[in-house]
Order: structure tokens, then sequence, then C-alpha cells
């Protein structure tokens, strides 16, 4: 595994403090939000788009500087499985079925899309532990 990308995803939980939104992009502080993280020395744009049954919650192209995080709501209001697309160019794409939980919804954990030179990752954050740390 990349050490840059594996750090980077590690120490994305200190920064989950939804730095970068506004409040009006988000209800609460419990929607799930999709969490781009560039690892990479180069601004990138982003295209994600997320369905679910057919029906498209977000079509969103994000842009983000080298070495930084921004955050998109996928609008999930209910737990099910939802299809996660990311796409940065032909070379960087991943598709991938997340499954998101009422638990998710109600904590509002988040999706991590994580950009490196070579390709992109989707992780989900994992249940917070009894220190209240939790991690992707």
């Amino acid at each position: 595994m990349n050490r840059r990308a594996f750090l980077s995803s590690v120490g994305l939980l200190a920064t989950v403090s939804l730095s970068g939104c506004s409040a009006d992009e988000f209800d609460t502080v419990e929607d799930v939000a999709i969490q781009v993280d560039n690892t990479t020395n180069s601004p990138v744009s982003v295209d994600l788009t997320v369905e679910r049954s057919g029906s498209v919650t977000l079509e969103e192209t994000v842009a983000v500087d080298a070495d930084e995080t921004e955050y998109a709501n996928p609008r999930i209001p209910e737990a099910g499985e939802y299809e996660l697309r990311a796409a940065v160019d032909d070379e960087r794409t991943t598709t991938r079925t997340v499954s998101v939980t009422s638990s998710d919804v109600q904590v509002g954990r988040n999706i991590a899309v994580i950009i490196s030179e070579t390709d992109v990752r989707v992780l989900k954050e994992e249940i917070a532990d009894s220190a209240g740390a939790g991690a992707f």
C-alpha cells in the first residue's frame, strides 16, 4: 500500500470536522458525507455519482487542490445499498457498492474517496472505538 495514501487515510478522522463545508451544504452534522482526499501533488476534478435503485442522489464534480480534502453531500436519507462512482480520468475511475446502515445515517459516518497518482479508492469510516476515535 502507498505509505502516503495510508497515512492520509488514517489521519482523515482528525479532519472530519467538515472543514471546507458551508452550513447550507449539510442539514445536520449527522449527514453522511463523501470526503474526497487528493493525495497527489496536483489539483484534480473528481466526478461523483451516487445511485440507489436507479435513482441518482448525487451527480457532482468536486475540485480538490493538491494534498487537500473537500466534501460532497450525497443526500443519503436512509439505509440501503448505494452505488458510488468516482472518476478523475479514464485510468483513475472506480465504482463501488457501499452498504449504508441506519447507524451510518444516524451518526453521519463518512465515505472516503482517496485519489492517488495511480488510482481511486473508496473506504467507509469504521465505528468509533471506546475513546471516540474512528478510522477508515
